[in-house]
């Protein structure tokens, strides 16, 4: 869940930025300041053209360390302006984007904007028509052979997999016993029953899936 208390805790275990995990401060979102606003564009696209993760408004960072939390002002940047700003200033528009407004100390006029941004199936031009990719700490343009490869996920498949472990028991004489209740004084046997879920997530059929489990 993310929250205040999520926040200080990135601060407290010193979460490092990364290729998923980006902190930027409240001028970042500096409506009078055009350069700045046309940053957004490219941070955000850089993720979509990567591998997507996270994006926070209002943290500022040294040394690529969360600093201290700086809350935005709601009443100057509000949700609806961001997300308009977003879809508007960057092409095509990415789908699926959450902008979380988690209230700092109880003020509702204090927010931090969390951005959960996904990889996307295809590239992604920021307002200076460019392509940008996360790399180390920082968006950079993108080469024409990284461009076409980002485009080229929309051929594969998207696939996603999950389990899941049923619990069952039974005494020796027959007796059957739902999970965790049975006879006190009778010898039980205990199923476990491991189930793989695989879910095609893209637009484009999977004919084969190999999947390797390591108990």
């Amino acid at each position: 869940m993310y929250n205040q208390e999520y926040l200080e805790n990135l601060i407290k275990d010193k979460k490092e930025e990364s290729l998923n995990l980006e902190y930027k401060s409240s001028q970042s979102l500096d409506r009078t300041n055009e350069k700045k606003l046309n940053e957004i564009s490219k941070d955000v696209s850089a993720f979509a053209n990567a591998n997507g993760g996270i994006l926070i408004y209002g943290m500022t960072e040294k040394d690529h360390l969360p600093d201290y939390i700086d809350p935005i002002d709601r009443s100057f940047v509000d949700r609806e302006w961001l997300e308009q700003k977003i879809q508007d200033s960057i092409r095509p528009k990415i789908e699926n984007i959450i902008i979380h407004p988690l209230t700092i100390a109880g003020n509702n006029n204090k927010v931090v904007y969390l951005l959960e941004i996904p990889q996307s199936t295809t590239a992604h031009q920021a307002s200076d028509k460019k392509y940008y990719k996360r790399h180390n700490f920082n968006a950079i343009p993108m080469y024409d052979y990284e461009i076409r490869d980002v485009f080229n996920r929309i051929k594969t498949p998207k696939i996603s997999v999950s389990s899941k472990i049923l619990i069952s028991s039974q005494n020796m004489n027959g007796g059957f016993n739902p999970p965790g209740v049975g006879p006190k004084n009778d010898m039980i046997k205990t199923d476990y029953i491991l189930k793989i879920y695989v879910q095609n997530e893209g637009k484009v059929y999977a004919k084969y899936i190999n999947c390797s489990i390591e108990i």
